[in-house]
């Protein structure tokens, strides 16, 4: 068994990718295309057209900023003849601050899973030092080291991804805290190597428990907030009733105690995946060891890993499905894909940006949702674009940005008089929204009566809008509105028939203002708004 002194000090002191030459994004984003076309061509499948630019414009924008564009940067964006306009608009859609913001939701609900421990950790604070480091554009490879560190200001911050994905009813687990490490920075499912080697994966329970004992002395301390401290040992019962037992050894070593494993009484030594047992000092922590190599050049899985979450963010589906599932029996639908995407994003120092630059330039990402003439081709092809309805916060955040308010709902607000009904919160709209699997099917449609009843009779859609009172008392002509509106919504102008059938609605109100209100709230309960195409 191999020491961890100077090994460790190797990998802290090692860079955490090697510097190099990127390519530009266009390059790689053709040498994508080459491969997906390539793979179309051989399934005699025709793909379809591309976007056009409304299309493209508001699908960029909700992707990359989870948010619809404003009015004038959509008719800006459709009315400019620049040929490199889909690029420029990528490059300011990231240095927006939407962005940040955008990621940090997104990055949210997977580090901290819907469960009752959730409602224990306090939101903004992880959701701020997430916007911070993808504001910085942090190397994401650093952006997980920090996560499994728990770094940041205060360290509480990143405490809440081993405090909620390690808490079996209150007692944290280091083989819990693995499986959630695993399945979401190395894209592995190693759940089923917990009892026995898989007999289905190549993942064995000596590879299991060695990743677990890293996060053996990983317990957290509630009443002093300390984190890396030694951990007595832990356990809880099992539905059968047996008691599952983990006693983390002064030497880093993790003994199971489990009538459900075929490893009880065995202690697994701390390794990384393929790597070698290491030993600790008594008392020193091990998870540095352990961020220093998730982050490393070395680590075979990250930048993979990262690659396919990516690519299926901004095309519905990884090169890998499901996206937290790489291993050889579940190879990629285009390997040269993924090897070539993920080879960029080292080279590139695990720059997030770069890497959605190269996915969202290519012809795959830019087609459109309408499918071509033909037999339905099977998903993997990418051949066009898949439909996703609008998670949570992209919907709540599109409409403020429609209705030309900076929240259409409050986030903290005072507590009702008494009689009076408690008003409709940011946090409520989410929980009722929030429907789908953070890394399930985007395009599995799940809302369902509560949330199109929420929809069509809140009260904050239905209280009028500021942006038709902005444009009505400029003096706008209702066609003015009109059109004003479809830009805020959909990103597009309407055609001669829907401008025709909005203004005659407008009339069969007592009031402009209470036409062009109902126009606007045709528009956001509409299929074409509450999903991204």
């Amino acid at each position: 068994m191999r020491t961890v002194l100077p090994v460790l000090a190797l990998i802290l002191a090692a860079a955490p990718v090697p510097a190099a030459q990127p390519r530009k994004p266009a390059d790689v984003a053709a040498a994508v295309d080459r491969v997906i076309d390539a793979k179309l061509a051989a399934a005699k499948v025709t793909a379809s057209a591309a976007s056009d630019d409304a299309e493209f414009l508001r699908r960029a924008a909700l992707d990359l900023t989870g948010v619809v564009p404003t009015p004038e940067a959509a008719a800006a964006f459709l009315d400019s003849n620049d040929p490199d306009k889909r690029a420029k608009l990528v490059d300011a859609l990231l240095a927006d601050p939407h962005y940040a913001r955008h990621f940090a939701n997104v990055w949210y609900d997977r580090i901290i899973p819907r469960t009752p421990i959730s409602t224990r950790i306090d939101p903004a604070s992880l959701r701020a030092a997430l916007r911070e480091d993808f504001a910085a554009n942090r190397p994401w490879g650093e952006q997980v080291a920090r996560v499994v560190r728990c770094d940041g200001t205060p360290t509480a911050n990143y405490l809440a991804f081993h405090r909620v994905n390690g808490d079996m009813g209150g007692i944290p687990m280091a083989n819990v805290n693995a499986r959630a490490f695993s399945r979401l920075f190395l894209g592995v499912r190693l759940e089923c190597a917990e009892c026995h080697d898989d007999p289905h994966k190549p993942w064995t329970q000596d590879q299991y428990w060695g990743l677990a004992a890293f996060f053996g002395r990983a317990v957290v301390d509630e009443k002093d907030r300390s984190f890396l401290r030694i951990a007595e040992t832990t356990g809880y019962k099992t539905p059968k009733g047996s008691t599952f037992k983990l006693t983390p050894r002064p030497d880093g070593a993790l003994t199971i105690h489990s009538e459900a494993s075929e490893g009880v009484g065995k202690s697994m030594p701390p390794k990384v995946l393929g790597g070698e047992p290491l030993t600790f000092p008594v008392g020193k922590p091990m998870l540095p060891a352990l961020a220093a190599w998730a982050a490393s050049p070395d680590n075979p899985y990250l930048a993979k890993a990262a690659a396919n979450r990516w690519w299926a963010h901004l095309l519905g589906r990884g090169l890998v499905d499901p996206v937290d599932d790489l291993r050889d029996d579940n190879p990629p639908s285009h390997p040269e894909v993924l090897d070539l995407l993920a080879a960029e994003f080292t080279a590139s120092g695990h720059d997030l940006k770069h890497l959605i630059r190269c996915i969202a330039l290519t012809k795959a990402y830019q087609r459109t949702s309408r499918a071509a003439a033909g037999p339905k081709p099977d998903e993997a092809l990418f051949a066009r674009m898949p439909l996703r309805p609008l998670t949570a916060e992209m919907l709540l955040d599109s409409l403020a940005a429609a209705y030309d308010v900076a929240e259409l709902l409050p986030r903290n607000p005072p507590p009702p008089r008494r009689g009076q009904v408690a008003p409709l919160t940011r946090k409520n709209f989410v929980d009722l929204f929030n429907t789908n699997d953070p890394d399930g099917d985007p395009a599995d449609y799940t809302h369902g009566i509560p949330q199109l009843l929420h929809l069509m009779n809140g009260p904050a859609l239905n209280a009028g809008a500021a942006r038709v009172e902005a444009l009505l008392r400029a003096g706008a002509a209702p066609e003015t509105v009109v059109e004003t509106l479809y830009l805020a919504t959909l990103s597009r102008r309407p055609t001669a028939s829907e401008l025709k059938r909005k203004l005659a609605l407008a009339a069969t109100h007592k009031t402009p203002r209470d036409g062009l209100n109902a126009v606007l709230w045709t528009l956001v309960n509409g299929a074409e708004f509450v999903v991204n195409h």
